[in-house]
């Protein structure tokens, strides 16, 4: 896929990207996918296991995973974005 090569992402990355836009059912998963994988690279996202990271956190800063605060969670995120910048 071209973004995957824009983004510098992973073998697999693509695949979560797929997948989560699978599961919220978009009116335009296309276009969803793209701007998911922008969303992504843009915090940090370049392997699976930083996007299973950044979609728990991103969760989590909807107040929908109880172990971790949305503040906690904007930390986090900001740590990837962090990695990426310096």
């Amino acid at each position: 896929h071209a973004a995957a090569r824009l983004y510098q992402f992973e073998p697999g990355v693509t695949a979560c990207a797929i997948d989560q836009a699978a599961r919220f059912g978009t009116r335009n998963p296309q276009s969803y996918l793209m701007t998911l994988m922008a969303d992504w690279h843009s915090n940090g996202v370049r392997t699976v296991e930083d996007a299973e990271r950044y979609m728990f956190f991103h969760s989590a800063l909807r107040g929908m995973e109880p172990a971790m605060s949305p503040e906690e969670a904007a930390a986090e995120i900001d740590r990837m974005r962090e990695r990426t910048e310096g």
